[in-house]
């Protein structure tokens, strides 16, 4: 059986609750993998029906695997005002009028997007039926 996950919210995967023999019901779970951005990914579920992203330790099963994509950035500019004060400018705007102003742009990071991203998932094991008569 596999788990079924779900893209939500551009940058998190809903993984649906499920049961097996081992772990018995896995709740449902969001994992949020906005700050893996550009990362490979590894998800393991625990006997004792956890989660993890934790490649560092032994887990019960592999239940996925994707490659999150890198982080994006919108270019949006700032308005430096004499006194010091910030204001935050459309680009389209550009520079209002008056008094002494510095435009400079900055980067502004973007959610990851996981829409178009495959994630690759794995059977649950099912333990060996009891083979003793």
């Amino acid at each position: 059986m596999k788990s079924s996950l779900l893209v939500i919210d551009d940058c998190k995967l809903k993984i649906e609750s499920f049961s097996s023999k081992i772990t018995g019901v896995v709740p449902e779970t969001v994992i949020d993998l906005d700050a893996l951005a550009g990362e490979y990914v590894h998800i393991w579920v625990d006997e004792d029906g956890v989660y993890s992203l934790d490649p560092d330790r032994s887990h019960y099963w592999h239940i996925a695997e994707l490659q999150v994509p890198p982080r994006r950035h919108r270019i949006d500019t700032e308005e430096v005002i004499q006194d010091g004060r910030t204001q935050n400018l459309d680009i389209a705007e550009g520079v209002t009028q008056g008094g002494r102003t510095q435009i400079r742009e900055i980067l502004v990071p973007l959610p990851v997007d996981l829409s178009m991203t495959e994630v690759t998932t794995r059977e649950l094991p099912e333990p060996e039926e009891d083979l003793c008569l």
